[in-house]
């Protein structure tokens, strides 16, 4: 049938960016929203740079081979950055593999590719920052803040900036949440 053997080819041609556009739009977290504006630009971010090679490419035609290879190319620039791009990259292979079909309703992924860096034990741990001002110093680094809050030179910018240190050490916000 030609018509079926048209719409076969269509499912399987499902490229990477399609995918991600389909996914920016649809996806929902565990609790039902919409997914944060950061996580959204972080996709993108993977898409433009670490799968730029992938993004015209059929999410189909990513093999468990082509994932490995890449993942130990990012990793020579950055591990984070690496393990980041295959946290994104599973998702959304993942998001390819339940949503798009053939039409008989197989699923157009068989598997997800991205499991072959767990399955042979590639992924490369990073060791967490400590950005944390030491317990001992905390009454100095407190002080210090005030004092330039204080100064009069610094300007209603430079006290917004104090305010601001002020409260993400407070609350533990992060500075997008602010």
């Amino acid at each position: 049938d030609p018509s079926l053997e048209k719409a076969q080819r269509r499912a399987q041609a499902v490229t990477l960016a399609e995918a991600v556009e389909s996914y920016l739009a649809n996806r929902r977290t565990r609790s039902g929203l919409p997914l944060k504006e950061r996580t959204k630009a972080d996709i993108r971010y993977h898409l433009k740079t670490s799968f730029a090679p992938w993004a015209g490419k059929s999410v189909g035609g990513i093999t468990r081979e082509a994932v490995q290879r890449r993942y130990l190319e990012l990793c020579k620039r950055s591990t984070a950055q690496a393990n980041q791009a295959m946290r994104v990259l599973s998702g959304l292979m993942n998001f390819a593999g339940a949503t798009y079909r053939t039409p008989d309703g197989e699923r157009i992924i068989k598997g997800n590719p991205v499991s072959v860096l767990r399955e042979a034990n590639l992924l490369r741990a990073v060791k967490p920052r400590n950005r944390q001002v030491p317990l001992d110093r905390l009454g100095e680094w407190w002080a210090k803040l005030k004092e330039m809050r204080a100064a009069a030179a610094i300007g209603s910018s430079g006290r917004s900036a104090a305010d601001l240190a002020a409260l993400l050490a407070l609350t533990g916000l992060r500075l997008g949440e602010a």
